[in-house]
């Protein structure tokens, strides 16, 4: 038996992640099978180290095998090189859920950097974050992009130079999952733009109930 135990909440509370171990107990027990965790940052990530200990506990055997970073997915998926020649020779992968942790300083640093950035989890304080780059005086160069639901039949990719995005994407309200790409090569996506998604506006994936802590309950 195969299960795919790939989770992403980066800021996870402590219920979520016992619920998390409970169901991988759960799930693997009756069979004793063997666990085969599909995702690239398991070996580093502190989320993953709990998921590995509850295994070992459990006496239960397991492979670690490399998945595809959500953001490498979307950027292919977009038209979008992370890395270009002539673009950018590095790449940051970020997230911006708590926006008062990341003080003026950072923020000055983002703005002047070459590198692409890769923001995960940051559609609910986007518009915000261009603000912030904005009047650190990020370069008019660089282009924001938006993959919406990104490598499903719902994508939708928004890309416009940085100092047009707050413009042109005023009335939108991004879908999540949403990754954003800042940097020049973001641009890449009017040339490069080769996945013909569905157009139908609708989302692909189910909407998450708020009150799933309240319902979840850990045996």
């Amino acid at each position: 038996m195969i299960i795919d135990a790939h989770t992403h909440f980066t800021t996870a509370p402590a219920q979520l992640q016992a619920y998390r171990g409970q169901q991988i107990t759960n799930l693997a027990k009756p069979v004793r099978a063997k666990l085969i965790i599909s995702d690239e940052e398991v070996a580093r990530a502190a989320r993953r180290q709990a998921e590995l200990e509850t295994l070992i506990t459990n006496n239960i055997s397991y492979e670690i095998i490399p998945g595809v970073t959500a953001a490498s997915g979307a950027a292919a998926y977009a038209g979008i090189p992370l890395t270009a020649r002539g673009f950018a020779s590095s790449v940051r992968f970020l997230t911006y859920t708590h926006p008062e942790l990341v003080d003026e300083k950072q923020i000055r640093e983002l703005a002047s950097t070459d590198d692409t950035l890769v923001f995960y989890m940051a559609s609910k304080h986007l518009l915000q974050l261009v603000t912030r780059l904005l009047k650190n005086e990020i370069s008019e160069e660089k282009w924001v992009a938006v993959v919406e639901q990104a490598t499903t039949p719902g994508q939708k990719v928004f890309s416009y130079p940085v100092k047009e995005f707050l413009s042109g994407t005023r009335e939108r309200r991004f879908r999540s999952p949403s990754i954003i790409i800042i940097g020049k090569v973001a641009k890449l996506n009017q040339q490069f733009n080769w996945f013909n998604a569905s157009k139908v506006d609708e989302n692909f994936f189910p909407t998450v109930q708020t009150d799933f802590l309240n319902t979840a309950k850990v045996a």
